[in-house]
């Protein structure tokens, strides 16, 4: 099996060394460990650099891109590269985060018995949810070149700056995802992922059937006293982005959790 690492970065010196680090000790390490520079002002690129990764470096914006349209930009570069080169998949990965030696390894084999399954990850240490996790996924890059020739490109640059949507498209194909029991850890201190109240998936449901624009739905949920976090908000633009009800369900379900008959 061989895979290409991405690592979405910027200013990330004090941490960039010890996820490369731990890469290229999986059982089964990267063919290539790709660092997309996002404007580091700090050695970040030098040390990936040193280091041996192919690093792509972009000038400083000026502010923090994270969570807007130009940071899908980083994935789009990244996942393309790697779909371009002859190997089986693609690790995005955070500079924050800190995986199991057999990271990778566990996740394939899990992946190799079904398919379907398109996209995977493990779960952080805090963080059960039924969802794949942003930093730990790993793609079949076979689906993600049937995705690229079906619609030209692989990340839709309208929703919130990340990869989420792709699972989203990748399901209109025919794939599915899978959370598996292969646990790891970030150095940041994170959030439970996305807190699927019933209140908040009705609100958002009505919002999305109503095809509702992102300003009147901030103040509509602020009546509500919904919390308007990130979370929130990238859900609210999946369910958009599907404009199908019954799809939601698919937010709800636990069928992309392990469970024992797996």
């Amino acid at each position: 099996m061989k895979y290409c690492a991405v690592i979405i970065a910027k200013n990330e010196e004090e941490n960039i060394k010890r996820i490369i680090k731990n890469l290229k000790n999986q059982t089964i390490p990267p063919y290539k460990i790709i660092v997309i520079d996002d404007g580091s002002t700090d050695l970040t690129p030098t040390l990936a650099t040193k280091l041996g990764c192919f690093v792509l470096r972009f000038p400083d914006r000026g502010y923090n891109a994270q969570r807007l349209p130009e940071f899908s930009d980083n994935f789009e570069i990244g996942l393309k590269l790697s779909i371009s080169l002859d190997v089986d998949a693609t690790l995005i990965v955070g500079a924050d985060l800190v995986l199991p030696s057999d990271y990778v390894e566990r996740l394939w084999s899990y992946m190799k018995k079904d398919e379907k399954v398109a996209v995977s990850s493990g779960i952080i240490k805090g963080e059960e949810m039924c969802w794949v996790r942003g930093g730990g996924r790993l793609y079949k890059n076979s689906a993600l070149k049937e995705l690229y020739k079906k619609r030209g490109f692989l990340v839709d640059r309208v929703f919130d700056g990340n990869d989420t949507e792709i699972v989203y498209a990748l399901m209109s194909l025919g794939y599915t995802f899978k959370v598996y029991p292969v646990y790891y850890y970030t150095v940041r201190s994170t959030g439970m992922g996305y807190k699927r109240s019933q209140k908040i998936l009705s609100v958002l449901s009505l919002l999305s059937i109503l095809q509702c624009p992102p300003f009147i739905a901030r103040i509509i949920m602020k009546l509500f006293n919904i919390n308007c976090t990130y979370k929130t908000w990238e859900l609210y633009s999946t369910i958009q982005f599907i404009k199908d009800k019954c799809r939601t369900k698919i937010l709800k379900s636990a069928e992309h959790c392990w469970n024992d008959e797996d």
